[in-house]
């Protein structure tokens, strides 16, 4: 059967137009980077690229909540540190103090620097992270936990809960975020203040007997809490790291999936334009037969 002239342009305007399509598309990909850019592209691709996009927004979440808690424990952990020292400091002057030989002005200046360790311990008793929550009140992060009793005998009171914070930092992983250090810091300041009212009533025996072993006592419960903060601390630091590989991997399969490879994109854009070209060489070609039929 004779394939008519009208026939053959209309099938060359057809391919050129569907060669200028192709170059399109691969043009929009070479400026993109994409493959799949909407899910008509393929399908089954994009269902995997949402599919992975989603547990990588999961594990990014992982990998936030971690990094804030760490942030946390490492203001927790310095606390516990300065607490730490107050008590080593106590330990010294209460060993100074224990001297029968002060007199009432030395026993004096002794006790005002035991007042600034208790101040000091106070104050990183009630430690704030940077949205201005308390680190050692429990769930009541928005109530001052620590506070000086208003009546005689001073003693420290607690005005936070012992509830812990758990938080998801990896699938079906639930990590304590807190730490409930209320007792190991009342003691903390009770044995300072037993320390104090020694020194103030040039009690030696009592300063070298029982506070200096209320001192012992306190350092070795704030070195136990200060352990358990270095614990958490790792656990927390390996959950963040094992969220973000996860995330990395999910960024590798959705790239897999999503991203097109240059070198093939520009040998199917050369091929395209070959093909262009010669479309447009065969529609001249029957252009020109074409208006040869009217001369």
């Amino acid at each position: 059967m004779r394939i008519s002239t009208s026939q053959k342009y209309n099938d060359l305007s057809a391919r050129i137009q569907a060669n200028e399509v192709a170059m399109a598309r691969i043009s929009a990909r070479l400026a993109s980077g994409k493959k799949v850019e909407k899910p008509s592209d393929d399908p089954f691709a994009a269902v995997g690229i949402l599919t992975f996009r989603a547990a990588k927004t999961v594990s990014d979440q992982h990998a936030s909540t971690a990094n804030s808690v760490i942030g946390k424990l490492k203001l927790a952990e310095n606390a516990l540190s300065e607490i730490h020292e107050s008590l080593k400091q106590t330990r010294k002057i209460a060993l100074q103090g224990a001297n029968d030989s002060l007199d009432p002005a030395g026993r004096d200046a002794l006790v005002k620097e035991l007042r600034q360790l208790q101040t000091s311990l106070l104050r990183n008793a009630n430690v704030q992270d940077a949205n201005g929550n308390y680190l050692f009140a429990g769930f009541k992060t928005s109530t001052k936990p620590f506070e000086v009793s208003a009546n005689p005998p001073r003693i420290l009171e607690y005005h936070g809960d012992s509830n812990k914070q758990l938080v998801e930092v990896g699938p079906a992983t639930m990590l304590p975020a807190n730490m409930i250090v209320d007792k190991t810091i009342i003691n903390a300041f009770a044995a300072i203040e037993d320390a104090v009212t020694r020194l103030e009533s040039a009690d030696t025996a009592g300063l070298s007997g029982i506070s200096l072993l209320m001192i012992e006592d306190a350092l070795k419960a704030i070195n136990t809490v200060r352990g358990e903060a270095g614990v958490m601390l790792n656990q927390f630091q390996s959950s963040a790291e094992s969220a973000i590989r996860r995330s990395d991997e999910f960024l590798k399969q959705i790239s897999d999936r999503e991203d097109a490879d240059l070198a093939e994109t520009i040998v199917e854009m050369q091929k395209a334009q070959t093909a262009y070209q010669a479309s447009l060489a065969a529609f001249t070609a029957v252009t020109r037969m074409s208006l040869l039929d009217y001369l």
